[in-house]
Protein backbone atom coordinates (compact mmCIF):
# COMPACT_ATOMS: atom_id res chain seq x y z
CA UNK A 1 0.00 0.00 0.00
CA UNK A 2 1.35 3.28 -1.34
CA UNK A 3 0.73 6.25 1.13
CA UNK A 4 1.90 9.46 1.70
CA UNK A 5 2.89 9.99 5.49
CA UNK A 6 0.65 12.27 6.97
CA UNK A 7 -2.20 11.86 4.87
CA UNK A 8 -5.73 11.59 4.89
CA UNK A 9 -7.26 8.03 4.11
CA UNK A 10 -8.90 9.24 0.92
CA UNK A 11 -5.44 9.49 -0.34
CA UNK A 12 -3.85 5.93 -0.45
CA UNK A 13 -3.22 3.59 -3.41
CA UNK A 14 -3.32 0.21 -3.03
CA UNK A 15 -0.60 -1.60 -4.48
CA UNK A 16 -2.11 -3.69 -7.05
CA UNK A 17 -3.31 -0.14 -8.57
CA UNK A 18 0.36 0.89 -9.05
CA UNK A 19 1.04 -2.87 -10.38
CA UNK A 20 -1.70 -2.44 -12.56
CA UNK A 21 -0.62 0.63 -14.58
CA UNK A 22 2.67 -0.86 -14.62
CA UNK A 23 4.76 1.01 -12.22
CA UNK A 24 7.10 -0.36 -10.37
CA UNK A 25 7.31 -0.01 -6.24
CA UNK A 26 8.76 2.14 -4.33
CA UNK A 27 6.82 4.90 -6.17
CA UNK A 28 6.87 8.99 -5.36
CA UNK A 29 3.31 10.81 -5.95
CA UNK A 30 1.70 13.78 -5.28
CA UNK A 31 -2.08 14.57 -4.62
CA UNK A 32 -3.40 17.15 -7.19
CA UNK A 33 -6.38 19.64 -7.36
CA UNK A 34 -10.18 18.27 -8.01
CA UNK A 35 -13.39 19.12 -6.73
CA UNK A 36 -14.46 15.38 -6.66
CA UNK A 37 -12.25 13.00 -7.91
CA UNK A 38 -8.91 12.12 -6.14
CA UNK A 39 -6.22 13.30 -8.62
CA UNK A 40 -2.36 11.74 -8.35
CA UNK A 41 1.15 12.31 -10.15
CA UNK A 42 2.58 8.80 -10.08
CA UNK A 43 5.97 7.70 -11.08
CA UNK A 44 8.43 5.07 -10.33
CA UNK A 45 12.40 5.81 -11.68
CA UNK A 46 11.44 5.30 -15.50
CA UNK A 47 7.51 6.07 -16.03
CA UNK A 48 5.08 9.10 -14.19
CA UNK A 49 1.48 8.46 -14.67
CA UNK A 50 -1.47 10.97 -13.96
CA UNK A 51 -3.71 8.71 -11.83
CA UNK A 52 -7.32 9.10 -10.97
CA UNK A 53 -9.58 7.25 -8.43
CA UNK A 54 -12.76 8.31 -10.10
CA UNK A 55 -15.97 9.76 -7.88
CA UNK A 56 -18.80 6.69 -7.04
CA UNK A 57 -21.12 9.22 -9.18
CA UNK A 58 -19.19 8.94 -12.39
CA UNK A 59 -18.38 4.90 -11.69
CA UNK A 60 -21.49 3.57 -13.51
CA UNK A 61 -19.51 1.24 -16.24
CA UNK A 62 -21.95 2.07 -18.87
CA UNK A 63 -20.66 5.56 -18.21
CA UNK A 64 -17.34 5.24 -18.00
CA UNK A 65 -17.93 2.99 -21.74
CA UNK A 66 -19.06 5.97 -23.28
CA UNK A 67 -16.13 7.99 -21.87
CA UNK A 68 -13.79 5.50 -23.68
CA UNK A 69 -16.20 5.48 -26.66
CA UNK A 70 -16.01 9.42 -27.05
CA UNK A 71 -12.09 9.66 -26.41
CA UNK A 72 -11.64 7.21 -28.92
CA UNK A 73 -13.70 8.93 -31.66
CA UNK A 74 -11.99 12.03 -30.72
CA UNK A 75 -8.91 10.74 -30.48
CA UNK A 76 -9.45 9.55 -34.10
CA UNK A 77 -10.71 12.64 -35.35
CA UNK A 78 -7.29 14.62 -34.29
CA UNK A 79 -8.92 16.27 -31.28
CA UNK A 80 -6.63 16.88 -28.86
CA UNK A 81 -7.39 14.72 -25.99
CA UNK A 82 -5.29 11.73 -24.50
CA UNK A 83 -6.02 8.03 -24.51
CA UNK A 84 -6.45 6.00 -21.08
CA UNK A 85 -3.93 3.35 -20.26
CA UNK A 86 -4.73 -0.34 -20.49
CA UNK A 87 -4.34 -2.57 -17.20
CA UNK A 88 -2.19 -5.81 -17.67
CA UNK A 89 -5.06 -7.99 -17.45
CA UNK A 90 -7.23 -5.85 -20.25
CA UNK A 91 -9.28 -2.97 -19.70
CA UNK A 92 -8.94 0.44 -18.97
CA UNK A 93 -10.16 0.63 -14.83
CA UNK A 94 -9.72 -1.02 -11.47
CA UNK A 95 -13.35 -1.38 -9.36
CA UNK A 96 -12.93 -0.45 -5.63
CA UNK A 97 -15.96 -0.70 -4.05
CA UNK A 98 -18.32 2.28 -5.64
CA UNK A 99 -15.76 4.06 -6.91
CA UNK A 100 -12.81 2.77 -9.39
CA UNK A 101 -9.17 3.81 -10.49
CA UNK A 102 -8.06 5.06 -14.09
CA UNK A 103 -4.53 6.55 -15.45
CA UNK A 104 -3.46 8.16 -18.23
CA UNK A 105 0.13 9.38 -19.96
CA UNK A 106 1.57 12.37 -17.72
CA UNK A 107 1.71 15.27 -20.28
CA UNK A 108 4.38 17.82 -18.77
CA UNK A 109 2.62 21.19 -18.85
CA UNK A 110 1.85 24.56 -17.77
CA UNK A 111 -1.13 26.32 -16.15
CA UNK A 112 -3.54 28.80 -17.84
CA UNK A 113 -1.02 31.62 -18.52
CA UNK A 114 -4.04 34.73 -19.01
CA UNK A 115 -2.57 35.74 -22.13
CA UNK A 116 -4.67 36.77 -24.95
CA UNK A 117 -2.73 34.22 -27.42
CA UNK A 118 -4.05 31.52 -24.77
CA UNK A 119 -7.33 33.00 -24.72
CA UNK A 120 -7.29 32.88 -28.82
CA UNK A 121 -5.79 28.90 -28.23
CA UNK A 122 -8.30 27.69 -26.19
CA UNK A 123 -11.04 29.15 -28.73
CA UNK A 124 -9.38 28.06 -31.52
CA UNK A 125 -9.06 24.06 -29.64
CA UNK A 126 -12.62 24.37 -28.51
CA UNK A 127 -13.25 24.46 -32.32
CA UNK A 128 -11.16 21.66 -33.29
CA UNK A 129 -12.76 19.70 -29.86
CA UNK A 130 -16.27 20.07 -31.39
CA UNK A 131 -15.75 19.61 -35.24
CA UNK A 132 -14.29 15.99 -34.22
CA UNK A 133 -17.10 15.65 -32.03
CA UNK A 134 -20.16 16.14 -34.79
CA UNK A 135 -20.41 12.90 -36.12
CA UNK A 136 -20.61 11.07 -33.04
CA UNK A 137 -24.15 9.36 -32.23
CA UNK A 138 -24.12 7.69 -28.55
CA UNK A 139 -27.43 6.83 -27.03
CA UNK A 140 -26.46 7.05 -23.31
CA UNK A 141 -26.52 10.34 -21.96
CA UNK A 142 -24.19 11.06 -18.95
CA UNK A 143 -25.54 11.88 -16.21
CA UNK A 144 -28.87 11.24 -16.98
CA UNK A 145 -30.02 14.85 -17.38
CA UNK A 146 -30.74 15.70 -21.03
CA UNK A 147 -29.19 19.18 -20.65
CA UNK A 148 -26.28 18.15 -18.85
CA UNK A 149 -25.32 19.57 -15.08
CA UNK A 150 -27.48 22.68 -16.30
CA UNK A 151 -30.74 20.92 -16.74
CA UNK A 152 -33.08 23.98 -14.98
CA UNK A 153 -34.99 21.14 -13.02
CA UNK A 154 -31.68 20.03 -11.58
CA UNK A 155 -30.69 23.05 -10.35
CA UNK A 156 -34.25 24.08 -9.42
CA UNK A 157 -34.36 20.80 -7.00
CA UNK A 158 -30.99 21.79 -6.36
CA UNK A 159 -32.36 25.44 -5.22
CA UNK A 160 -34.84 23.69 -3.14
CA UNK A 161 -31.94 21.57 -1.20
CA UNK A 162 -30.21 24.98 -0.34
CA UNK A 163 -33.08 26.99 0.73
CA UNK A 164 -33.64 26.45 4.40
CA UNK A 165 -30.60 27.50 4.76
CA UNK A 166 -29.99 30.28 2.12
CA UNK A 167 -33.26 31.94 1.94
CA UNK A 168 -33.54 34.65 -0.20
CA UNK A 169 -30.13 34.57 -1.79
CA UNK A 170 -31.38 31.08 -3.19
CA UNK A 171 -34.55 32.54 -4.32
CA UNK A 172 -32.68 35.31 -6.55
CA UNK A 173 -30.82 32.09 -8.28
CA UNK A 174 -34.30 30.09 -8.79
CA UNK A 175 -35.40 33.10 -10.65
CA UNK A 176 -32.46 33.10 -12.80
CA UNK A 177 -33.18 29.64 -13.78
CA UNK A 178 -36.37 30.73 -14.19
CA UNK A 179 -35.72 33.53 -16.89
CA UNK A 180 -33.25 31.73 -18.79
CA UNK A 181 -35.45 28.95 -19.20
CA UNK A 182 -38.21 31.13 -20.46
CA UNK A 183 -36.24 32.07 -23.23
CA UNK A 184 -33.68 29.18 -23.49
CA UNK A 185 -36.83 26.33 -23.25
CA UNK A 186 -36.32 22.75 -24.22
CA UNK A 187 -37.76 22.67 -27.33
CA UNK A 188 -35.64 25.58 -28.49
CA UNK A 189 -32.19 23.85 -26.61
CA UNK A 190 -33.62 20.38 -28.57
CA UNK A 191 -33.29 22.04 -32.04
CA UNK A 192 -30.00 23.49 -31.83
CA UNK A 193 -27.55 21.01 -33.57
CA UNK A 194 -25.84 18.65 -30.67
CA UNK A 195 -22.58 17.87 -30.82
CA UNK A 196 -19.86 15.99 -27.94
CA UNK A 197 -18.52 18.66 -26.09
CA UNK A 198 -16.34 18.41 -23.43
CA UNK A 199 -18.61 19.32 -20.23
CA UNK A 200 -16.36 20.97 -17.95
CA UNK A 201 -14.61 23.56 -19.69
CA UNK A 202 -11.87 25.60 -17.16
CA UNK A 203 -8.41 25.97 -16.68
CA UNK A 204 -7.62 23.60 -14.70
CA UNK A 205 -8.78 21.16 -17.74
CA UNK A 206 -5.88 22.12 -20.01
CA UNK A 207 -2.82 21.95 -20.39
CA UNK A 208 -0.24 24.80 -22.09
CA UNK A 209 3.06 25.02 -23.62
CA UNK A 210 3.56 28.71 -23.54
CA UNK A 211 0.48 29.90 -24.56
CA UNK A 212 -0.71 27.35 -26.72
CA UNK A 213 -2.87 24.36 -25.51
CA UNK A 214 -1.47 21.07 -25.69
CA UNK A 215 -4.67 19.00 -24.57
CA UNK A 216 -8.09 18.75 -23.10
CA UNK A 217 -8.23 16.37 -19.90
CA UNK A 218 -10.86 15.72 -17.13
CA UNK A 219 -13.87 13.79 -19.69
CA UNK A 220 -16.11 13.19 -16.98
CA UNK A 221 -18.69 15.01 -18.95
CA UNK A 222 -18.63 14.59 -22.26
CA UNK A 223 -21.78 14.35 -23.54
CA UNK A 224 -23.54 15.28 -26.70
CA UNK A 225 -24.90 18.66 -26.44
CA UNK A 226 -25.11 21.74 -28.03
CA UNK A 227 -22.31 24.12 -28.91
CA UNK A 228 -23.49 26.56 -25.99
CA UNK A 229 -22.87 24.22 -23.50
CA UNK A 230 -19.20 24.31 -23.79
CA UNK A 231 -18.78 27.89 -24.77
CA UNK A 232 -20.94 29.35 -21.86
CA UNK A 233 -18.24 27.57 -19.47
CA UNK A 234 -15.62 29.15 -21.28
CA UNK A 235 -17.43 32.49 -21.45
CA UNK A 236 -17.76 32.44 -17.58
CA UNK A 237 -13.85 31.32 -16.83
CA UNK A 238 -11.04 32.55 -19.62
CA UNK A 239 -13.23 35.81 -20.60
CA UNK A 240 -13.67 37.70 -16.87
CA UNK A 241 -11.81 39.65 -14.71
CA UNK A 242 -11.13 38.16 -11.39
CA UNK A 243 -8.82 39.73 -7.94
CA UNK A 244 -6.31 36.02 -8.59
CA UNK A 245 -6.18 33.08 -11.03
CA UNK A 246 -8.56 30.69 -10.75
CA UNK A 247 -7.72 27.23 -8.98
CA UNK A 248 -9.67 25.03 -10.98
CA UNK A 249 -9.37 22.31 -7.88
CA UNK A 250 -10.80 25.25 -5.00
CA UNK A 251 -15.03 25.43 -5.59
CA UNK A 252 -14.37 28.35 -3.73
CA UNK A 253 -11.91 29.67 -6.11
CA UNK A 254 -13.65 28.18 -9.20
CA UNK A 255 -16.91 30.25 -8.12
CA UNK A 256 -15.29 33.14 -7.26
CA UNK A 257 -16.87 36.98 -8.59
CA UNK A 258 -15.54 38.10 -11.62
CA UNK A 259 -17.07 40.91 -14.15
CA UNK A 260 -16.95 39.92 -17.92
CA UNK A 261 -14.33 41.22 -20.10
CA UNK A 262 -16.50 42.49 -23.15
CA UNK A 263 -13.58 42.61 -25.47
CA UNK A 264 -12.11 39.56 -24.55
CA UNK A 265 -15.78 38.01 -25.08
CA UNK A 266 -15.85 39.20 -28.50
CA UNK A 267 -12.51 38.01 -29.13
CA UNK A 268 -13.02 34.26 -27.90
CA UNK A 269 -16.31 34.16 -30.20
CA UNK A 270 -14.51 35.40 -33.38
CA UNK A 271 -11.63 33.23 -32.97
CA UNK A 272 -13.59 30.09 -32.39
CA UNK A 273 -16.82 30.87 -34.83
CA UNK A 274 -13.66 30.28 -37.47
CA UNK A 275 -13.20 27.22 -36.98
CA UNK A 276 -17.19 26.23 -35.85
CA UNK A 277 -18.90 28.33 -37.05
CA UNK A 278 -21.61 30.12 -34.69
CA UNK A 279 -24.66 32.54 -35.79
CA UNK A 280 -24.85 35.59 -34.80
CA UNK A 281 -28.97 35.08 -33.76
CA UNK A 282 -27.76 32.05 -31.57
CA UNK A 283 -25.86 34.22 -28.97
CA UNK A 284 -28.21 35.24 -27.30
CA UNK A 285 -29.09 31.58 -26.07
CA UNK A 286 -25.78 31.59 -25.44
CA UNK A 287 -26.02 34.38 -22.88
CA UNK A 288 -28.84 32.32 -21.75
CA UNK A 289 -27.17 29.04 -21.24
CA UNK A 290 -24.57 31.37 -19.52
CA UNK A 291 -27.01 32.30 -16.82
CA UNK A 292 -27.65 28.94 -16.14
CA UNK A 293 -24.07 27.33 -16.22
CA UNK A 294 -23.02 30.34 -14.03
CA UNK A 295 -25.65 29.37 -11.27
CA UNK A 296 -24.76 25.45 -11.41
CA UNK A 297 -21.44 26.81 -10.58
CA UNK A 298 -22.50 28.57 -7.74
CA UNK A 299 -25.32 26.67 -6.59
CA UNK A 300 -23.94 22.54 -7.19
CA UNK A 301 -20.75 24.24 -5.33
CA UNK A 302 -22.23 25.33 -2.85
CA UNK A 303 -23.67 21.49 -1.80
CA UNK A 304 -19.36 20.67 -1.95
CA UNK A 305 -18.62 23.48 1.32
CA UNK A 306 -19.93 22.73 4.63
CA UNK A 307 -23.70 23.81 5.32
CA UNK A 308 -22.87 26.26 7.64
CA UNK A 309 -20.57 28.03 5.00
CA UNK A 310 -23.17 27.91 2.09
CA UNK A 311 -25.10 31.42 2.74
CA UNK A 312 -21.74 33.04 2.54
CA UNK A 313 -20.97 31.02 -0.42
CA UNK A 314 -23.76 31.87 -2.25
CA UNK A 315 -24.20 35.87 -1.23
CA UNK A 316 -20.29 36.15 -2.89
CA UNK A 317 -21.31 39.74 -5.04
CA UNK A 318 -23.80 36.96 -7.04
CA UNK A 319 -25.52 39.66 -9.30
CA UNK A 320 -22.71 41.18 -11.00
CA UNK A 321 -22.78 38.43 -13.88
CA UNK A 322 -26.51 38.44 -14.43
CA UNK A 323 -26.84 41.97 -14.51
CA UNK A 324 -23.98 42.24 -17.82
CA UNK A 325 -25.94 39.00 -19.33
CA UNK A 326 -28.79 41.39 -19.07
CA UNK A 327 -26.69 43.89 -20.58
CA UNK A 328 -25.47 42.60 -23.59
CA UNK A 329 -28.38 39.53 -24.71
CA UNK A 330 -29.28 41.80 -27.27
CA UNK A 331 -25.76 42.59 -28.54
CA UNK A 332 -23.96 41.05 -31.76
CA UNK A 333 -20.93 39.89 -29.68
CA UNK A 334 -19.31 37.59 -32.87
CA UNK A 335 -16.88 40.06 -34.43
CA UNK A 336 -16.87 39.60 -38.24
Amino acid sequence: MLRKRGTKVDEQIPSRVVHAFGLREPVAHRRLGGTRNANFHVQDEGRSLFLRRRHRDYCDPEWIQFDRDAIRHLKSKGAPVLSPLEIREGGTWIPEGEECWEAYPWIDGNPYPGTTAALESVANRLAEFHLAGMDFYPSYRPGGFSRGETTPKRLLDIADQLAPACGDIVGFYAKQIEKASRILDQRTYESLPQILVHGDVQPANMLFSGSAVLCFVDYDWLGRQPAIYDLAGALILFCGTRTKPIDGGDIWSLSMPFEFELESVRRFLAVYSRGMVLEKERVPLLLEQTRLTWTHIRLSGALKVPEKDRRQFLARDYQRPYAWIDKHCNENLVLD
